[in-house]
């Protein structure tokens, strides 16, 4: 396809050419924003080997007769567990018996791998990492797009999903990759203490994550530590006891009220095959909770709300700097998720390698997948 054809379409499309950054070359950017690379944000993944390692597996047990146990981790097909993972050593269980799984006999566990692989990567490197239904989200803190004017106790990231994904390439072989898409994401750099005492209604249904450096296995929430333990209540001016055990001695304990959305374990027998979820409301000391990450309503207990929500849509690009829609988005968001790659890859011109639960090595792409490669529908 002649270039001024391929320029006169990516006019329609709304991704007009503009001069290239400091990092990506015009002929990558020509490439990611024609018609011939329409999947911009979908990067392939490629296995070291054609195996996913060795593992136990068996056809005699289920991933729920193991709920108690946290290691090796479990994963069900059909009426086969597989077993992998660190403290698959110490599993004597004698109904699991080693297996080499191919990656194309098990796909979705391949996906289930890679997710987990990338995930243990960006935390490894001290990233923010939340796990959506199926994919994995990344809070990029090295990078702040805005911070509260008032005393920058809110902060404005960069966060990047990957969503993996098995496709069909177009001679029929399997293609395993990575969506990648660029967002933004409210960060509160604040734990709930008596400054918010006056905000509890702004702060209601707000997702809390439990963040006590002093925290120990005394204390029932400890296997939640820096997870979400609940959404916020109210304010306990009752005078209640704490819920948790913890025993920080720096400071007089705001109490609050959070509601946990807990389920029972499974019971025996035909009548309990499924646990049933049920509220409760424990009382937690406020200094030992912050905010969960990725709220937008966060922005109303801030007056400058509106500028750091305009300069995300700048930094994402759908606003240009005088605050006009801009009509080259996805080229601007192309090149975040470049750089974000890039320095993932130690700013080298490799991909992103990282290992696997069950020893395999994989490589994240860094460049997308094009749409001659995969089968026409």
């Amino acid at each position: 396809m002649p270039d001024d054809l391929r320029r006169s379409i990516a006019r329609t499309r709304g991704v007009e050419p503009t001069p290239a950054s400091s990092v990506l070359s015009p002929s990558v950017l020509q490439e990611a924003l024609t018609p011939r690379g329409l999947f911009t944000n979908l990067f392939p993944v490629s296995f070291g080997s054609t195996s996913l390692g060795t593992l136990h597996k068996t056809a005699k047990a289920a991933k729920e007769d193991f709920d108690d146990r946290r290691r090796p981790h479990f994963y069900q097909s059909g009426n086969v567990l597989y077993a992998y993972g660190q403290g698959l050593d110490e599993l004597k269980d004698t109904r699991f018996t080693p297996a080499i799984v191919a990656i194309e006999q098990e796909p979705f566990f391949a996906l289930h791998l890679a997710r987990f692989g990338l995930a243990d990567f960006l935390r490894g490197k001290g990233y923010l990492v939340r796990s959506p239904r199926s994919g994995i989200s990344v809070i990029d803190h090295e990078e702040t797009i805005a911070a509260a004017a008032s005393d920058g106790s809110l902060l404005i990231c960069p966060e990047y999903t990957f969503q993996p994904q098995r496709l069909e390439g177009a001679d029929g072989t399997p293609i395993y990759a990575f969506s990648v898409e660029a967002a933004w994401a409210t960060v509160p750099a604040f734990q709930i203490g008596a400054h918010l005492a006056a905000h509890a209604k702004r702060l209601e249904g707000f997702k809390l994550v439990l963040e006590c450096q002093e925290c120990g296995p005394h204390c029932p929430l400890f296997d939640r530590l820096n997870r979400v333990v609940g959404t916020f209540v109210s304010f306990d001016n009752e005078g209640g006891a704490s819920t948790s055990k913890c025993r920080c001695e720096d400071y007089k304990p705001l109490l609050i009220r959070v509601r946990q959305l807990v389920r029972q374990p499974r019971s025996k027998g035909p009548s309990g095959n499924r646990g049933r979820s049920l509220e409760r409301t424990v009382v937690l000391p406020g200094q030992v909770v912050r905010l969960a990450a990725s709220q937008r309503r966060v922005l109303q207990l801030f007056h400058d709300g509106a500028r750091l929500e305009r300069e995300a849509r700048v930094w994402l690009g759908d606003l240009t700097a005088s605050g006009k829609v801009r009509s080259g988005a996805l080229r601007v968001r192309y090149e975040r998720i470049q750089r974000f790659l890039a320095r993932l890859a130690g700013h080298e011109t490799r991909g992103v390698a990282f290992t696997l639960a069950t020893g395999a090595n994989v490589t994240l792409e860094r460049m997308p997948i094009q749409a001659e490669e995969l089968a026409d529908d």
